[in-house]
């Protein structure tokens, strides 16, 4: 199960008052963008499970639809 973490950094209203060092606002960006870069991971391999699931139903109704002209 996905869970967001969206808004919980604690001490986030001290970047927006200018009482964070940039160092320290690195650190949270860099931490941020591999929490998303692993999200998107995730995303992209249900998007390859739903295709894979897709082309096979596909391809159960184009047999479905040829079995009763063969037989």
């Amino acid at each position: 199960m996905l869970v967001l973490k969206i808004n919980l950094v604690r001490g986030i209203g001290l970047v927006r008052r200018g009482k964070m060092k940039a160092d320290d606002v690195l650190k949270l960006l860099e931490k941020h963008e591999a929490d998303c870069s692993e999200r998107y991971v995730q995303i992209q391999k249900q998007l390859d499970k739903l295709d894979m699931r897709l082309w096979g139903i596909a391809v159960l109704i184009i047999a479905a639809a040829a079995v009763p002209r063969i037989m």
